[in-house]
């Protein structure tokens, strides 16, 4: 009889390229971030930055507020914007210092005889400056989830008017042009970033 042929041998499995993920290429992230010491104070707020390099990023927070503090004489009412560019000593995180401007119009009253408000509620303060801070992650765990602190001073440029601070009291003194130098930003942000494009490998 014809011997039966020996089974064929069984091919090695061919192994999976390993891809190695390059940790030096720089991956832009963007940042969704909220002012919790504008909260704080009844003013809604958001920003987004986003990373444009290594070491830069542009920051842009928004304002709003149209509510008064439990009574019409006092309110703290505005609408802010604050073009930033920021540098980072780091690629991302820790510390950072920042050029921004500013824009505002608002509607202030304390609760004293006056109240002030941008003149004819259509010339916003007009300015910028500086600041500085430091971001850091909440957790090693959630990396994403960040907080950051924030101070700032600009030069602004205001057109304003006094009123008797009443309901619909009357003006007390006439537009005064003048130039303020004050805080323009304090903030204490909570943020979530999102990657911008896939890593590369």
């Amino acid at each position: 009889p014809t011997p039966a042929p020996a089974p064929a041998p069984t091919p090695e499995p061919t192994p999976e390229p390993v891809i190695e993920v390059d940790e030096t290429v720089w991956n832009p992230q963007m940042l969704i971030k909220t002012n919790a010491v504008g909260w704080g104070l009844a003013v809604s707020n958001l920003a987004i930055e986003v990373e444009l390099a290594k070491h830069f990023s542009f920051n842009l927070p928004v304002y709003y507020s149209g509510v008064d503090y439990f009574k019409q004489t006092l309110k703290y009412r505005t609408f802010a914007i604050y073009p930033e560019f920021r540098y980072w000593f780091k690629e991302r995180d820790g510390w950072f210092i920042g050029a921004h401007g500013g824009l505002a119009y608002y509607n202030i009253a304390y609760g004293s005889d006056w109240r002030i408000q941008d003149l004819n509620g259509s010339t916003p303060a007009l300015g910028g400056g500086l600041n500085f801070g430091y971001r850091m992650p909440l957790s090693k765990k959630h990396p994403r989830w960040k907080v950051e602190f924030t101070l700032g001073a600009g030069v602004y440029d205001v057109k304003y008017e006094k009123f008797v601070n009443e309901k619909d009291g009357p003006k007390a003194q006439g537009s005064v042009h003048n130039t303020v130098v004050a805080l323009d930003h304090v903030g204490i942000s909570f943020s979530y970033s999102i990657d911008l494009k896939k890593r590369n490998k």
